[in-house]
């Protein structure tokens, strides 16, 4: 699905981004069907940061903690993938001057959610994707409702896939 998006995306122009790349394996995806696109991913890999009170109590701080060489390692083949290491949204600033074709948001929590919407949605060009990753999991509830809550002012409007992803597709102004 992630692929398909991605490869829908590249009739606009703009660079891709993903915020919490874990072991990067989407990232490779992004990557490997952007036609080399620079791709940027943030995460601190030190796992999730402390859930708050929109985020139920499935998930823990420091959830998801892996050794960033994993993600460093599986995307050494493409020298236009660069990994910024950091918190949402500290690490945002190094790209705000850059638009975005195509953005996947993983990133489990309704805090880094908003984040992550507030900053690449006005970077996102028209038919530009953004993909929630999390956006119909129970286990995610807070990560739906700051997307919700977001998009709620916005011309578009959010597709809720059977695969449990959220769609948003960057329309003309």
């Amino acid at each position: 699905m992630v692929c398909q998006y991605v490869k829908q995306s590249l009739a606009a122009e703009g660079l891709t981004a993903e915020c919490g790349v874990y072991l990067g394996v989407t990232s490779w995806f992004i990557c490997e069907n952007s036609d080399g696109r620079q791709h940027f991913g943030f995460d601190s890999f030190s796992g999730l940061s402390k859930p708050g009170s929109h985020d139920g109590d499935y998930w823990t701080l420091g959830d998801l903690s892996v050794a960033a060489s994993i993600a460093t390692g599986r995307l050494a083949r493409f020298p236009n993938a660069t990994l910024l290491d950091g918190w949402i949204p500290d690490r945002f600033a190094e790209v705000s001057d850059q638009s975005f074709s195509f953005v996947h948001i993983d990133v489990d929590l309704y805090r880094p959610t908003l984040d992550s919407l507030e900053f690449f949605y006005p970077r996102l060009v028209p038919g530009g994707v953004i993909v929630l990753d999390d956006y119909g999991f129970v286990t995610c509830p807070g990560a739906r409702k700051a997307a919700d809550g977001y998009m709620a002012s916005r011309q578009e409007m959010i597709l809720h896939l059977p695969t449990g992803q959220g769609v948003i597709v960057r329309q003309p102004a």
